[in-house]
């Protein structure tokens, strides 16, 4: 039941989050009209990455285990595109080092996110469809 439980409100984060980083990218996307959609989505779904990567090291200092956000929402802000946003916080402010499991899962993230832009690239410069 716990399980549920958990899984649940990461659910219920991920969703929050990312159809936030939906209503920036298109806020974003009526600002500037030569910019590509893809670029817009990129742009805003990192600033909402690294927004809940500081809002969950702000709760882990205070200790505030009921603000805290799921590893599995920030995993999905990775994975929708947000890796980026993630890694730097991460990096910067020194959250979610230690934890192994979660470095190897977004590990694979951004190496799959690395494969499919390099797929795309490699596809873009020989005309391959």
């Amino acid at each position: 039941m716990r399980l549920i439980e958990r899984h649940r409100k990461a659910a219920i984060w991920a969703g929050g989050l990312t159809l936030f980083a939906l209503a920036a990218s298109i806020t974003l996307h009526f600002l500037p009209p030569e910019a590509p959609a893809l670029l817009v989505w990129f742009i805003a779904v990192n600033v909402v990455a690294a927004g809940a990567f500081i809002y969950d090291k702000q709760a882990s200092r205070r200790n505030d285990p009921g603000r805290r956000i799921p590893e599995l929402a920030l995993l999905w802000m990775c994975l929708i595109g947000g890796s980026v946003g993630g890694i730097v916080v991460m990096l910067g402010r020194r959250h979610k080092t230690i934890d192994p499991q979660f470095r190897f899962v977004l590990g694979i993230i951004v190496g799959i996110q690395i494969g499919a832009f390099l797929f795309w690239l490699w596809s873009r410069l020989t005309g391959a469809s």
